[in-house]
């Protein structure tokens, strides 16, 4: 595991990303997945707050990034890699 510190506006991760290595978990902070509309937009679809976590998705699927997660003002989050992941989660 490894806590990273993201700033305000700072992508966690990006939609389409194919390298989808880590799972996230809040630890202080907030942040906001957004997901691209077909009209080139995007929309809200998540908040995240301590305690929450993201980017499971892609590592059970081993499938791009469904959506962006960007830090909302000062975000610290735990990283945790696939090996780990899947150690604990099978």
């Amino acid at each position: 595991m490894v806590q990273r510190s993201y700033k305000d506006g700072e992508y966690i991760i990006r939609q389409d990303d194919e390298k989808c290595d880590n799972f996230f978990i809040v630890l202080d902070g907030e942040a906001i997945a957004h997901k691209r509309r077909p009209d080139g937009g995007e929309r809200r679809v998540m908040f995240y707050q301590r305690g929450d976590y993201f980017g499971e998705i892609a590592l059970m699927k081993n499938s791009p990034r469904a959506a962006s997660v960007i830090a909302q003002g000062d975000c610290k989050v735990v990283s945790i890699d696939r090996m780990a992941f899947t150690r604990l989660l099978g």
